[in-house]
């Protein structure tokens, strides 16, 4: 039998492998240097100075691995560690710290030289240490992984890179060519471009000799890409060029790094052949596009003209040099395509010489808009022709040293301007005036063309240059002489030229004086902006353009200045902090001053205000004003009368140090952020500054508004002031002052400040007079909130100005002189930590900028806040104690911030120094972490003083608990007082408080330990034994205590077997206690333990220690002693004497195989051992121990164990190297072999030709090896196998939890053996997978083998195929089919596929997964439902688990079908299946398995049925039960009784559990302890009198009854399988004279060792007998359903309810027909039901529920009340209630694309949807009708549809509405995907109709009516509004023949005194008291006739009442209508006449 599990306490610290590739290598080629990468994870917190060690597999890596002097270790990156080697050369140590085990660690090793070997390395070993220097192992994985290494790798014959476009920046094509050294196939490509490539360009690629070729870009290394396709073979020497479309060059001009190239294996970083030096590239400078150069006027040699240049870039760049042939460039702009790098920083272009510089802008990012490119606007004088070959040369640098070069043109611009040289010269008589100099003021300008005596009697070309700022429509005028009249001129003016024509020019020399010709030019505007401005003309002959003349004017436009600006200061105090007033009035509209860091190119504007350094030879403003920031810093300017822009906030930024035009240097500030100005605003705001120190200086601001357009920028206006001179003393001290009073003094809080004081002289009201108020430090006064008010007044915000350090309060009225005036400022923020001294500060009035008077004030002493509900609790009080545990707990009042910190100081009696205490490992503290990457520390500051930082900022209000172990406690008993503090970073305090701590007189002895056992495993003489002592420690032993074991000298003289360095220890309780060491001390002969964790009181404790001592002799002497900080806290008083066992012939020969037989692999280890007529006992155990070669655990850590001897379920504990298995049956007489199989031991590494060290393997009883051998030989492990190529690993479902098949495609790199020859293939799947059972098949490529299937094992699928041997580089296939896949969602673990010698037990090959990924993802394909929490259920076999949770991640919408299946039929789990009802999210369920059941784990697999397509739902993941027996004890509940009385009757006494008995428990009763008499209570004094003993009075047939003084219902009461209760009676008769009544209760049955009562003996105290009448207090209905009703009822006394309910209107019970009901008549027409209850609890009260009702019916119960002596109360309790109503029925419409469905079809329609909502079949029906108005038939034209009219049936218990009918259609409705999976031609549209039923309860439409009445019959007639039914019932008035009446129709609402017969009653045929009475019925199918009756047989003359009652035509839940609807006809029948009367009549008809 065998068994896989867990073992049952896993040794602590394990480091895990994490991930499906936790060790991946750069490189797999042998010998290659590589970079490793381990991801892991840890279990054992490490402290600072942990120490991971990584151990390479010793046999195949070099010595100190490669490594040089410079490391690249990283743990994880980019945290750079060094590393050091330690005991070996293959062993790296590297310090990664403390390390949160919640996390993955990556550890990364660079520079790793690769094992020369080909194929596998063996294992890799993982460990860490607290520090270097300790020996002891945290955590260990010594499997942590094995990875492989692919053959050597060639080098290519020849490779190649070229391109076709050498450009920087160019999108081209590269051309790869390899050449290689031999054949290939099956391979991918690999180009290693230099790092600074970018590849994302890249599109496709092609190559001749490859299909269907991909390449990309590696997602983590962006320089590599890959090529992949397939290819035949190529032959070495054959030339593939690979074509790379679109790659980027490099952005700069340059000769590019070495390219490398490989060829890989395909799929895998397996290198076949390579290039590791394939030359770089060329790559020139970029080119530019769009190369404009265009003057904005005629260039002609020797003018200064103005050019833009424009260029479009290819590649980006910083900086930029443009070289030009210009004489010399004056000035220049960037004018587009250049962003600016901040809001307040401008772009640069410099000019230097005929050269300009661009820099300080973002770099260039070329786009696709054709309009996107950089344009320069210059200044330049034009030199001559000749020099303007090549005018302009453009160079686009990266860097600022202009050294790399990103683009050049030096070639576009030299043919687009065209330079003159001027024929003539300048002529300077000629005059050109303006009228106007003012800016935006229209002007005339007038040339008088004083050409001289030249003569031009020819038409001239007069032109003007007119700047682009100039503007207008002007008008010309000419006149050829002196008083001539001026003649209109036409002229055109555009782009900045006037071109007139005048017909002659002829004028006598110096016609100045005379007159000259006159060109008159009017209404033209000047510019806007102050400039000097160059306007130029020329004469031109128009009939062949030679230029004659050439004159010009400098027109100089002033800049205006601001008017009705006022700058004033609001102090000018020497070296003060104060504000420089700025209003500004504009004048004209300005844009927004908001620049687009975007576009910068829009208009926008700036206030620019200088702040002179130097005025008048004096110093005046600092750089940055005082204000302490750094350049381009917001000053906080305070802004009054500004509208902020959209999106904005206006501010001001200092730019330090600028220089100004005139070399002076000024601090300038930058205003910006306000909306657009109109011509009549004003800007208004303070700035803040230090006022200059020398006195008598006069400051001296300068402000310019500054328009910038397309980057031009123009001063609108500017304007200079001088502000107040400086002054040196401040004003005369205030006469009277008090105060500052604080309305509050605590931290944190919000107060108001109140001040009072006199002036010397008053103030009067101006926006430069009023208060300074300097702010004190720490104070917080927010602006925006807080009020300020003087002499109560509030003063309003306009009149206040906030800065960093003073607010200025402004004067909105006079401020008298003499008077004591009260400030008070409210809603100060009080400082958030205690300030460290006294905070003064100065109040000061100011007048016209000056101080005028002054004070200081001091503000008083704060409160801190005072910490609340402080608690602490000291474990342990005695003095001296060394190690006890503080806990203290406290409230916040106040917050905190980052870096605050708590400090606890303790007075001067402790020494945390001396005596270190630590803080909790996991604080409870409530404090948080202050990253994931940080955690809380502590630190010891001084003697006296704990701190605990380094956590997130508390909260008011938050509470903290701080857990301090290990404080020594004082010398002395007395109170002590700790303080508390919160302090900041600052070391401020925030919050304090003290609690006071009693330590009492009794003083600290050490603790006595009792070693209650010590185990030898094994113990048998001279055997090497683990050591395991048992012992309950009655203390805390704290964290980092040492655990001292000395051993005896004489009896060990060493404390180890094998080496010191293997020695280890595991301590544990219920769970493992991490260890910080376990050390050896030889000299002393002591083992010494140190604790990571405390260990707790009274709990049973475990110590193993793992030195494999040699046992000879039983030995004493062995102690114990536990250490705190050096002090003794334990002593052991009682250690018991070591058992050494001599068994006799107990050595045996004992047979060892295991398999395969590599280095690393996991195995099978097969123990045999013969065996002759050997007793194996249940009891006994097998034991087994692997050498110290082995990981800890020896291999995976679920182990499977497996014996073919052995029956039972086996299971495993594990020990250091040793496993002990038991669970077996026993076997008095065994012969023969004795096998242990244990699959998943890892082999452990090679090491040359060394064998391991023993195993051992034996019976054991006890811990005594009765039969085996400790000296079995050690093995040699084989080599690690060679690699095989994976191509895939595919799944045919990617979801989670679903049966699949698994594909597996591999070429083995060497022959798979012939099955005859021992080839065997086989594969293990990951752990991910939980395979408890193999269904499926096994297949594999048909040419291998014919027939293949496979053997499952476990994890491990064995191929059994018959095939020949198959050639080395075969691909072959694999499947298996029916394997489910994981439970969780992710990336698996890795699949290992092996090619197998069984013959030689060797691995040919396998798959590596660093060579070839062969893990899976999988994916939830829903929402999660989880059972228990996704935790094993602990199965107690024998009875019923507690209730199991399902639990859904949402609320269901529809209901939902879980069916469970075991492997194991006497498995029982119900319900069975299991409903998630909609609208709920869980349900539980309850499982139980039999005693005789294996105790292994078992699964739950899940069905699921009723979810939607495609699934809501996921699969459920498999459920695991692991059984155990004796473990969890069932308790049965025996009902007590508070007292019974003489003569009484019990109520049923209830034993009762939560977990019934699996098949059954028997509970017996007795008044008797031994139980041998039992129902019936004789006392022995009867028995004597009688002269007869018990059981012959059972036997004698008297009544027991009459002699007994008490009786028991049953002796035995037997408990089912989901039984959860039993009850019993007890009577007593009158003579019963004791106090008490004892009852005695045992258990037997199946099931009996699984259970427990509660108590054995149930005592019931005897009372009197009560007589009188008991009471029923109050009864009332609690809760009510449509079928059920709860009821509470309050008696006055113990005992019994009886109770009847039935239709309302039933006759009045008796008290004894209720109790003992019996057919009455009278009573059953109104379909009484009984019942019967206790009163048994001290309430006196007891709820009951009736259920079974009708869903809207009206009712009444009536109750009794009887007590235990049988004593009741005929009167009753009666109650009348009305179960709610039903649930409408609803009503769906399927349009079906068909005429019509056959009947049996229907029948499996309804079935289907049905199941779709999980309801019964029978509650979807087809509608019909027998309604002759109504139709069914929906459809409005005749149609090839069919409408199907379906109903849904409400269910008459359900309370959800959720699950109502009209939910459920609605749910259908939405589901019609799935429905037309069978009904295929359902119409795609939503159903024609989804609604709830319509009531239509009929009414009358016609009220009965009398048609007809004689002697003896009644006909009447009515009509009603709709189909249904007419019910009637028919009765004689008695005595009516004297009534007058002849017939009436009245309804019951119109005589509400008269009780008439209830619509119900009529509808049952019955009369008001609910007897029957004659009745009929009728059915209504046809609204528009009339319905009649006849009554025949009547008697004459006589009053005849029928009531009528009517109800609705639905299926079922029929409504009746109400009750005052019933109507009653009446009609009395004719007189019988006499024949002679009759006759008469007839005769006077008849005339």
């Amino acid at each position: 039998m065998f068994i896989f599990l867990l073992p049952q306490l896993l040794l602590a610290g394990r480091i895990r492998p994490y991930g499906s590739r936790p060790l991946t290598m750069s490189n797999v080629n042998p010998g290659g240097w590589s970079e490793y990468n381990f991801t892991m994870m840890l279990e054992t917190t490490l402290p600072s100075t942990g120490i991971l060690e990584i151990v390479f597999p010793s046999a195949n890596y070099p010595d100190y691995l490669g490594l040089g002097t410079t490391q690249y270790i990283y743990a994880p990156y980019p945290n750079l560690k060094t590393a050091t080697f330690g005991s070996s050369a293959k062993i790296i140590q590297i310090p990664i710290g403390a390390w949160d085990v919640t996390q993955p660690l990556t550890v990364t090793i660079d520079g790793i030289i690769n094992s020369p070997k080909q194929g596998g390395t063996g294992n890799f070993e993982l460990r860490t240490k607290t520090d270097s220097t300790q020996s002891y192992i945290v955590d260990l994985g010594r499997n942590f992984a094995v990875v492989g290494l692919a053959q050597e790798t060639k080098y290519l014959l020849d490779a190649e890179i070229t391109i076709a476009n050498n450009y920087a920046g160019v999108v081209t094509d590269y051309y790869a060519k390899f050449i290689p050294s031999q054949d290939i196939s099956n391979v991918d490509y690999l180009i290693v471009f230099p790092d600074l490539y970018d590849l994302s360009y890249l599109k496709y690629c092609e190559c001749a000799l490859i299909q269907n070729i991909q390449c990309a870009s590696n997602k983590y290394f962006l320089n590599y890409i890959y090529v992949t396709g397939s290819s035949g073979t190529i032959p070495k020497g054959t030339n593939i060029t690979i074509i790379l479309h679109n790659i980027m060059n490099p952005q700069y001009q340059m000769n590019t790094p070495l390219f490398k190239f490989q060829i890989l294996e395909k799929n895998t970083n397996n290198t076949l052949q390579q290039s590791e030096a394939v030359n770089g590239l060329f790559i020139q400078a970029g080119t530019m596009k769009l190369v404009k150069l265009i003057p904005i006027y005629q260039p002609f040699a020797g003018f200064i003209r103005d050019f833009q240049l424009q260029f479009r870039p290819t590649n980006p760049f910083q900086y930029a040099r443009i070289s030009t042939s210009f004489y010399q460039v004056l000035s220049c702009t960037i004018t587009a395509g250049l962003l600016d790098i901040s809001t307040y920083q401008d772009s640069i272009c410099t000019p230097l010489g005929r050269t300009m510089y661009l820099s300080n802008f973002q770099s260039y990012v070329q786009s696709d808009y054709s309009y996107d490119y950089v344009e320069v606007t210059f200044t330049a004088r034009i030199a001559d022709p000749q020099m303007l070959t090549n005018p302009v040369e453009i160079y686009t640098y990266i860097d600022s040293e202009y050294i790399y070069l990103a683009d050049k043109d030096t070639q576009s611009a030299s043919s687009q301007i065209y330079v003159q040289n001027i024929s003539t010269i300048h002529t300077s008589s000629i005059l050109m005036t303006s009228s106007s100099t003012t800016y935006s003021a229209s002007t005339t300008l007038t040339v008088k063309l004083n050409v001289g005596a030249l003569i031009y009697n020819y038409p001239c070309l007069i032109a003007l240059e007119i700047p682009t700022q100039f503007t207008g429509i002007p008008t010309c005028s000419y006149k050829d002489s002196a008083g001539g009249a001026y003649t209109s001129l036409s002229c055109n003016f555009a782009s900045g030229f006037l071109n007139m024509t005048v017909p002659q020019i002829t004028q006598s020399p110096n016609c100045l004086s005379t007159g000259c010709p006159t060109i008159s030019i009017t209404d033209i505007f000047n510019p806007q902006v102050g400039n000097q401005y160059s306007l130029r003309g020329f004469i031109i002959q128009s009939s062949t353009g030679n230029l004659l003349h050439e004159f010009n004017i400098t027109q100089v436009i002033v800049t205006p200045q601001f008017s009705s600006t006022v700058v004033s200061q609001v102090t000018n105090q020497q070296n003060f902090q104060t504000a420089i007033d700025f209003t500004i009035n504009i004048g004209f509209p300005i844009p927004a001053g908001v620049k687009n860091l975007a576009d910068p190119f829009v208009s926008f504007s700036v206030i620019e205000i200088q702040f002179l350094q130097m005025n008048l030879g004096y110093s005046t403003f600092a750089y940055d004003l005082g204000s302490g920031l750094n350049d381009l810093s917001n000053l906080g300017c305070q802004f009054e009368s500004v509208v902020a822009a959209s999106g904005q906030t206006p501010s001001c930024y200092l730019i330090q140090g600028a220089v100004a035009p005139i070399a002076s240097s000024y601090a300038l500030l930058k205003v910006q952020g306000y909306a657009a100005i109109s011509p009549s605003g004003a800007i208004s705001f303070k700035v803040p500054v230090l006022y200059p120190n020398t006195v008598n200086a006069i400051p001296r601001v300068t402000i310019s508004l500054v328009q910038y357009n397309s980057k031009i920028r123009n001063v609108l206006m500017a304007s200079s002031y001088n502000i107040g001179s400086v002054k040196s003393q401040p004003g005369s001290p205030l006469l009277t002052f008090s105060g500052p009073i604080l309305q509050s003094l605590v931290l944190q809080g919000e107060t108001s400040v109140t001040y009072q004081f006199k002036t010397i002289f008053g103030i009067p009201t101006s926006n430069i007079n009023g208060l300074y108020y300097q702010l004190p430090q720490s104070y917080t006064f927010n602006i925006s909130k807080i009020l300020i008010s003087i002499d109560g007044n509030y003063i309003d915000s306009q009149y206040i100005q906030g800065f960093k350090n003073f607010i200025f309060i402004m004067f909105s009225q006079t401020f008298s002189n003499g008077v004591l005036h009260t400030l008070t400022i409210e809603k100060v923020d009080v400082p958030v930590s205690l300030p460290s001294g006294a905070i003064t500060h100065y109040i000061y009035t100011t007048l016209n900028g000056q101080l005028a008077n002054s004070v200081q004030y001091t503000m008083p002493s704060l409160t801190f806040g005072p910490f609340y509900d402080i608690q602490t609790i000291i474990d342990v009080t005695n003095t001296n104690h060394p190690f006890a545990n503080y806990s203290i707990a406290f409230t916040t009042t106040m917050k905190s911030f980052l870096g605050s910190y708590i400090l606890i100081t303790f007075p001067a009696q402790y020494n945390l120094i001396t005596n270190p205490p630590y803080l909790d490992n996991t604080p409870t503290c409530n404090l948080q972490n202050v990253s994931s990457t940080t955690q809380i520390q502590y630190s010891i500051p001084t003697a006296q003083t704990f701190k605990i930082y380094q956590f997130a900022p508390v909260v008011s209000g938050q509470r903290i608990t701080i857990n301090i172990y290990g404080i020594k406690n004082p010398n002395a008993a007395a109170t002590y007082s700790l303080q508390i503090q919160l302090k900041d970073i600052n070391d401020q305090v925030i919050e304090q408080n003290t609690k006071s701590v009693t330590i009492t007189s009794t003083s600290f002895t050490p603790n006595s330990l009792t070693i209650s056992k010590i185990d030898c495993i094994p113990d048998n003489s001279q055997a090497l034994s683990i050591f395991k002592f048992t012992f309950t420690p009655t203390f805390v032993v704290p964290k980092l205590a040492l655990i001292i074991i000395t051993f005896p000298p004489a009896d060990y003289a060493q404390l180890y077997s094998i080496s010191q360095t293997l020695v280890n220890c595991r301590v544990y309780q219920s769970t493992i206690i991490n260890l910080r060491q376990c050390n050896l001390d030889n000299v002393n002969s002591q083992v010494i333990i140190q604790t990571d964790l405390p260990i707790a009181a009274n709990n049973i404790t475990y110590i193993e220690y793992y030195g494999l001592l040699s046992q000879q002799n039983p030995s004493s002497g062995i102690s114990f002693q536990i250490k705190y900080n050096n002090l003794i806290i334990a002593n052991s008083i009682s250690v018991p004497t070591v058992v050494v066992s001599t068994p006799a012939n107990w050595q045996y020969v004992v047979n060892l195989s295991f398999s395969p037989q590599n280095e690393a692999e996991i195995a099978y280890y097969n123990f045999q051992m013969q065996l002759n007529q050997f007793v194996i006992l249940s009891s006994y155990t097998i034991f087994v121990r692997f050498p110290y070669q082995y990981d800890y655990i020896m291999g995976i850590e679920k182990l499977q164990v497996s014996s073919s001897a052995l029956d039972g379920a086996l299971k495993m504990q594990l020990l250091y190297n040793h496993i002990i298995i038991s669970g077996f049956y026993e076997n008095k007489n065994f012969t023969g072999t004795l096998d242990i199989t244990l699959l998943g031991i890892i082999n452990p590494n090679r090491l040359n030709n060394n064998p391991t060290d023993f195993f051992g393997f034996g019976i054991m009883n006890g811990n005594t090896i009765i039969a085996g051998n400790l000296s079995i030989p050690g093995i040699i492990p084989q080599l690690a196998p060679m690699g095989i190529s994976l191509q895939s690993v595919a799944c045919a479902s990617s979801y989670s939890r679903y049966y699949s098949q698994y594909t597996f495609s591999f070429t083995p790199l060497q022959n798979i053996l012939a099955t005859a020859n021992g080839g065997q293939l086989y594969i293990d799947f990951p752990n991910d997978f939980v395979i408890d059972h193999f269904t499926g098949a096994c297949t594999a490529t048909s040419t291998f083998s014919f027939f293949s299937s496979c053997q499952w094992d476990y994890f491990r699928f064995m191929f059994i195929t018959n095939n020949q041997q198959w050639a080395a580089g075969k691909q072959l296939n694999l499947s298996i089919t029916n394997v489910l896949t994981p439970d969780t969602q992710g990336q698996t673990k890795n699949f290992i596929i092996y090619n197998y010698d069984k013959t030689n037990k060797i691995v040919l090959g396998r798959s590596y997964s660093n060579l070839n990924d062969a893990s899976l993802y999988f994916s939830y394909d829903g929402l999660q439902i989880d059972v228990n929490l996704l935790q094993p259920i602990i199965l107690e076999v024998g009875s019923y688990s507690d209730p199991i949770t399902i639990n859904m991640t949402d609320i269901a919408l529809n209901t939902i079908t879980l069916s469970p299946n075991v492997l194991n039929s006497t498995i029982i789990i119900t319900p069975n299946p299991v409903q998630i009802v909609a609208g709920t999210k869980s349900v539980t369920f309850s499982i139980a398995a039999p005693r005789t059941i294996l105790l292994k784990t078992f699964y739950i697999q899940w069905s699921k049925t009723g979810d939607t397509l495609p699934v809501t739902y996921a699969p459920l993941r498999l459920t695991q039960i692991n059984m155990v027996k004796g473990t969890i004890i069932r308790t049965l509940k025996v009902e007590t009784m508070a007292y019974m009385p003489n003569n009484g009757s019990s109520y049923p006494l209830y034993i009762t559990t939560n977990n019934p008995p699996y098949q059954q428990l028997l509970i017996t009763l007795s008044f008797y302890a031994n139980h041998t008499r039992q129902q019936y209570y004789i006392l022995d004094t009867t028995l004597q009198a009688m002269n007869m003993n018990y059981v012959e009075v059972i036997r004698s047939g008297m009544n027991l009854q009459a002699i007994s003084i008490a009786n028991l219902s049953s002796t035995q009461l037997s408990m089912q399988k989901l039984q959860y209760s039993v009850n019993y009676t007890v009577n007593t008769s009158s003579t019963y004279n004791f106090s008490s009544l004892t009852i005695y209760l045992a258990l037997t049955g199946y099931d009996a060792d699984s259970f427990q009562l509660d108590i054995s003996q149930l005592v019931i105290p005897i009372v009197q007998q009560e007589f009188r009448n008991p009471k029923i207090l109050d009864a009332s209905a609690i809760k009510i359903t449509r079928s059920s009703a709860t009821f509470n009822v309050l008696g006055d006394i113990y005992g019994f309810i009886y109770y009847v309910y039935a239709d309302q209107h039933m006759p009045d019970p008796t008290f004894q027909g209720t109790k003992f009901p019996i057919n009455n008549l009278t009573m059953s027409y109104s379909n009484p039901k009984y019942g019967v209850n206790y009163i048994r609890v001290s309430t006196l009260d007891v709820n009951f529920t009736i259920s079974d009702l009708i869903q809207g019916h009206d009712y009444e119960i009536f109750i009794f009340i009887m007590n235990l002596n049988r004593v009741s109360n005929p009167k009753f309790q009666k109650l009348y209630f009305q179960t709610l109503q039903s649930q409408k029925i609803a009503l769906m419409t399927l349009k079906v694309d068909q005429a019509s469905i056959d009947s049996q079809v229907k029948l499996d329609y309804i079935q289907k949807m049905s199941d779709m909502i999980t309801i019964s079949s029978t509650r979807i029906i087809e509608r019909t009708t027998q309604c002759q108005q109504e139709s069914l038939d929906v459809s409005t034209t005749p149609s090839q549809y069919l409408y199907w009219n379906l109903m849904i049936l409400p269910d008459p218990a359900n309370m959800n509405d959720a699950n109502s009918p009209l939910a459920l259609a609605q749910t259908l409705n939405n589901r019609r995907t799935e429905i037309q999976q069978f009904i295929t031609r359902l119409d795609s549209e939503p159903f024609f109709t989804v609604e709830e039923i319509n009531e239509n309860i009929p009414s009358f439409v016609v009220s009965p009516e009398m048609i007809d009445r004689t002697t003896s019959s009644i006909s009447l007639r009515f009509s009603v509004s709709y189909c249904g039914k007419a019910y009637l019932i028919f009765r004689e008035r008695q005595n009516s023949q004297n009534l007058s009446l002849i017939n009436q129709t009245i309804t019951a609402n119109q005589m509400p005194s008269v009780q008439f017969p209830s619509a119900y009653q009529i509808k049952l045929g019955l009369n008001e008291s609910n007897q029957p009475i004659t009745s009929y019925n009728l059915t209504i199918m046809n609204t528009a006739t009339f319905y009649q009756y006849n009554y025949t047989s009547l008697n004459q003359q006589t009053v005849y009442d029928i009531f009528i009652s009517l109800e609705n035509n639905w299926v079922i839940n029929k409504e009746l209508f109400s009750n005052s609807s019933v109507s009653r006809f009446t009609a009395k029948t004719v007189k019988i006449i006499s024949n002679i009367i009759s006759m008469l009549i007839k005769e006077v008809q008849f005339q």
